[in-house]
C-alpha cells in the first residue's frame, strides 16, 4: 500500500495509530513511518485485508492477528 492508501486503511477501520499498531502487532512508529514516508510491506498489506475482512480485532478479544 502506499502512504496514502494505508492511512485510508486506518481511518476506514476507525482505529487510531495506535490501535492500528496493536492490531498489527507494529510499533506506533512503524504506522507512522507508514503513514508518511514508506510503503508497507507485502505482509502488513495481507494483515490489512484480513483485519477488513474479519472486522475489528477488538471484537475477537485478540489485541493481534499474529497471536491468533
Amino acid at each position: 500500500m502506499t502512504t496514502s492508501q494505508f492511512k485510508e486503511w486506518r481511518k476506514r477501520m476507525k482505529l487510531s495509530q495506535e490501535a492500528a499498531a496493536e492490531a498489527l502487532g507494529l510499533s506506533r512508529n512503524t504506522i507512522v513511518r507508514y503513514e508518511t514516508d514508506h510503503e508497507t510491506p507485502q505482509v502488513v498489506d495481507l494483515a490489512c485485508a484480513y483485519l477488513e475482512e474479519h472486522g475489528a480485532f477488538a471484537a475477537s478479544g485478540k489485541s493481534c492477528i499474529c497471536h491468533r
